[in-house]
């Protein structure tokens, strides 16, 4: 892994740690509430879909970049609805949403700068 990568990696590697944890956290609370169910379900996946890219990019693949990109925004669309839950649920997500943007932005200096990634594993 080159040295230009590796904070995207870092930071991906987190991003799907803290994903994993939050959406087994949710399924857990839930109760009764499909919805919470719903959300922590969507969260598990895009931990497990983060784990893979946090892989690619270290393996140097093009399409890690964008998988990161989804991923973190799709995390950040999913957390906004949580913002009338409490003043907890808010700093949990001004987190999330402050993470998911830093991983955007080094996924993207990488990916336009072109030359750790490849296309194929030479």
């Amino acid at each position: 892994m080159s040295p230009e990568v590796k904070p995207a990696v870092v930071l991906t590697a987190l991003c799907a740690v803290l994903d994993l944890v939050a959406g087994v956290a949710l399924m857990a609370a839930s109760g009764s509430d499909s919805s919470m169910l719903v959300v922590g379900a969507v969260t598990v996946v895009l931990g497990v879909l983060s784990v893979v890219a946090a892989v690619g990019l270290a393996q140097g693949r093009r399409w890690a970049v964008p998988l990161v990109v989804a991923t973190r925004g799709l995390d950040v669309v999913t957390a906004l609805p949580g913002l009338g839950q409490g003043p907890g649920q808010v700093v949990a997500i001004a987190f999330t949403v402050v993470i998911s943007a830093a991983t955007i932005v080094a996924v993207l200096r990488v990916g336009r700068s072109g030359m750790p990634l490849t296309a194929q594993r030479a």
